[in-house]
């Protein structure tokens, strides 16, 4: 008896506790969604002052301030002319090379890059500066995916907790309660 309310309740929180990792899938991929939102505003910020000084001969002083601020917050930027030169970036270069090459021609023809890849740690971005269909340039910015991953393995680990926990509380509350059914039925005999 008592090892069949025992296996009845660790089914039943099992079948129950199913539900942690559909819940931790759905956080995960929302946690990716609000990462890669931050980073397409704070590329966003970046192009629009971008553009006053590509399009409009603003000074770059506006601009040179939101790339430092994104250099202070940890980003990696660098702004590029429609010819797709480099004409500013943070000290870092991740935002730079072959594949924000790629990204930059895209942007520049017109297009918008469909999912922001992830390069060395880091996820990119590419924004036009200006309008869509003909920019005055482009803008990439790379963000470390550290925080990211963090949020993830933090989510995951709760989640197995969690699981973990609730089974190891119905373990103990089925064999507590088989143990308590056998003196009723011995009472019950007399």
């Amino acid at each position: 008896m008592t090892r069949r309310i025992t296996w009845t309740l660790l089914v039943l929180t099992s079948l129950l506790l199913l539900a942690v990792v559909p819940l931790a899938v759905s956080l995960t991929a929302r946690e990716r969604v609000a990462f890669r939102d931050s980073q397409r505003a704070a590329t966003r910020v970046i192009a629009a002052v971008a553009e006053e000084h590509l399009s409009d001969n603003q000074p770059p002083t506006v601009m040179r301030e939101e790339l430092d601020a994104a250099a202070r917050a940890g980003d990696c930027a660098a702004v590029y002319d429609a010819s797709g030169r480099v004409v500013a970036r943070t000290p870092c270069a991740a935002a730079e090379g072959e594949e924000a090459e790629i990204m930059v021609r895209e942007v520049l023809d017109g297009h918008r890059p469909a999912e922001p890849p992830q390069s060395r740690g880091r996820l990119v971005t590419a924004e036009p500066a200006g309008d869509v269909r003909r920019p005055a340039g482009a803008v990439v910015l790379a963000r470390s995916a550290g925080p990211l991953d963090a949020r993830i393995a933090a989510i995951w680990s709760w989640s197995a907790a969690i699981g973990v926990a609730g089974l190891a509380a119905s373990a103990v509350l089925s064999v507590r309660l088989a143990r308590w059914d056998a003196p009723i039925d011995v009472k019950l005999r007399e």
